[in-house]
This record gives C-alpha cells, structure tokens and sequence, in this order.
C-alpha cells in the first residue's frame, strides 16, 4: 500500500496566499467605505425658508446649510410660473419682482456668485431676498404682495462640496395655510 504524505509547506503556502489576498480584498473594500464616508461627512443641505419674523428682522425668504459642510455655489436660476428669468441683474430678482408687480425698491436682494460658498450650520441664515428693514412700513402691502405670490416663485441653486460632488436644490418657499 502506498501512503500518501500532506505537503505541508505547499498548505502553508497556499494559506499564505489566502490570507494575502482576503486581506488585499478587505484593505480595498474599507478603504472604499473611508472614502464615502469622507465625502458624506461633508455633504452640505441647502434648504429655502420663507420667513415673517419681524422681531428677529427676518421678513422674506432666506437660505441655510443644514448639511455636514461648506455649500460651494456653482449655479443660480430664478422662475417665474416655471418659466426662468433671463436677467442676471441683482440675480434676475428685479425682473422676477417687477413680474410679479412687487417695487424691487422694498427689498433687499442677494445672489450666490459662481465660487462663493455657504458655511454650515443652523444658526446660519443668508438672505435671499428680504424686506428692507429701513422701509418695513412703507412696504408692507409691496411684502404682502409678494407673500400672495410665493407659488410663482421657484428657484433653483447648484453646488458642490469640499469635494466637487454637485448638488442642486429646486425649490418654492413654504407658504402656509
């Protein structure tokens, strides 16, 4: 009868292979979850608030970054009944109010220049367009106007992260029932 002898070196080395190549496998696949996980803790949310606050000064419709990180804006579009506004004057808002028959003159307006950014956080709240704070009384019926209005208006911000993933949010501002 013939015996037959394991080879032990050729067990071990095949193990040896095994083992080299599971840990190839697993080193990759974690460092694949570290990258993604990198760049969702970062991701910004940008989110559109209408606002009417008149003790905080807050009377129109401002903009925040709830997410993780900074907001890089790469892109600024307002609608009027789904139709964009083609003036880029003060960021198309004196055409969309003066469509909306709102005197530009009431408010204050801002726009997201291409490379500019939004820092994080809830406390951060930017203007989009806001009622001046000098004319409040003057312009309440031009603030109640454009509030009848606020179903018209859409607007749409494209951004990116610290990482250059783009984004982009659509959006009305909440009006209330």
């Amino acid at each position: 009868m013939n015996e037959r002898r394991i080879n032990w070196e050729l067990c071990v080395g095949v193990c040896g292979i095994v083992i080299a190549v599971a840990s190839v496998f697993f080193t990759y696949r974690q460092s694949e979850m570290t990258k993604q996980h990198d760049r969702i803790s970062v991701q910004p949310r940008i989110t559109l608030t209408f606002q009417i606050d008149r003790k905080r000064d807050r009377q129109g419709w401002y903009m925040s970054n709830n997410g993780l990180g900074p907001a890089y804006f790469t892109g600024f579009q307002l609608f009027i009944d789904d139709m964009p506004i083609q003036s880029k004057f003060l960021g198309g808002w004196a055409e969309a109010l003066k469509k909306l028959n709102v005197q530009v003159t009431c408010f204050s307006v801002a726009t997201t220049p291409p490379r500019t950014s939004l820092s994080n956080g809830p406390s951060v709240d930017e203007p989009l367009l806001r009622l001046n704070t000098a004319q409040a009384g003057a312009c309440d019926l031009e603030f109640a106007k454009l509030y009848a209005a606020l179903n018209r208006i859409k607007v749409k911000i494209d951004y990116q992260s610290i990482y250059g993933d783009n984004f982009s949010v659509t959006d009305s501002p909440y009006q209330p029932i």
